[in-house]
């Protein structure tokens, strides 16, 4: 074998390795394959803005709670509530696999901290202050 085809072999090589490996590598930098795009974190934020609203208008431990009618009813009340963070596998709050990464499991995680509001047994208006955590993939599905 002469030199031209072991750079011919050598290339074919690299390039068969970048098509098979592509698909991870969009999985690991968050895209979202069903809509043929990357999620913007602001999306990421109403996704996870939708999980808050569905527990705290369920909640019935503490009093009644004060319901939030929207994303942006929520938004008004709660400024600057939400921070995205791409999982990097190791430190606080959570600790995930690479693997979870290139397998698109898991992208992002969405920091929301918010009121909830209830009324308490003499009608008056109380609020905790709340931290939740959540994972969503690339496409801003919940994985919680």
């Amino acid at each position: 074998m002469n030199s031209s085809s072991k750079l011919l072999l050598g290339i074919a090589a690299a390039v068969s390795l970048a098509i098979a490996i592509s698909p991870f590598y969009l999985n690991y930098v968050g895209y979202c394959w069903s809509e043929r795009n990357f999620i913007t974190d602001e999306a990421m934020i109403h996704s996870a803005i939708g999980e808050i609203i569905s527990i705290n208008n369920s909640k019935r431990s503490v009093g009644q709670p004060l319901v939030y009618l929207d994303t942006d009813d929520f938004m008004r009340l709660n400024p600057e509530c939400c921070l995205v963070h791409a999982i990097t596998g190791d430190g606080p709050p959570f600790s995930l696999s690479f693997l979870d990464r290139i397998l698109g499991n898991v992208h992002d995680w969405v920091v929301v901290i918010w009121r909830q509001r209830t009324i308490n047994a003499i009608a008056q208006q109380d609020s905790v202050l709340r931290t939740n955590y959540l994972y969503f993939n690339g496409c801003g599905k919940s994985v919680n």
